[in-house]
């Protein structure tokens, strides 16, 4: 689902501009079989933070690099665990707004960091962005990240 997503969000910026190279990615969070994207609602933060509370969920991240007619598609998996929230870390945190435009409910790059115990993986896929395996695909079109540093 993140693969195709990711897909669909460079597809529409690769037709205005078809002579760049495009990232496009999509983050979603998983916790036993369930599908876990933004919230809906204060009231689905609060029930995705209270499932997540003292868990292990897992972070999937679908990244698509395009230029004209090529493209290379892959995604990133890593898993992380919350420490156990009490009901006033949950009010304060959906408080601050920044769970609502969050997969899972969380930013780890912010605030929600705070929560999180333990990662298993790569730490930027959970920001929402693998850039290691980024870098690597558009290495294969050609862009060198390093080369002006």
């Amino acid at each position: 689902m993140v693969k195709k997503l990711s897909f669909e969000k460079a597809k529409i910026v690769a037709a205005k501009y078809p002579k760049a190279v495009i990232i496009g990615a999509d983050t979603t969070v998983i916790f036993k079989k369930e599908i876990i994207g933004k919230p809906k609602s204060k009231s689905d933060a609060i029930r995705i933070l209270k499932l997540l509370s003292g868990k292990v969920h897992e972070i999937v991240t679908g990244f698509t690099v395009m230029e004209g007619k090529k493209w290379i598609t892959g995604h990133v998996s890593s898993k992380a665990k919350f420490k156990k929230l009490s009901d006033a870390e949950i009010k304060a945190y959906i408080k601050t707004g920044e769970p609502m435009d969050k997969a899972g409910g969380y930013g780890i790059q912010s605030k929600g960091g705070l929560f999180i115990e333990e990662i298993e993986g790569d730490y930027f896929n959970v920001v929402g962005l693998p850039i290691s395996a980024v870098s690597e695909a558009l290495g294969k079109f050609g862009v060198e990240i390093t080369k002006n540093w």
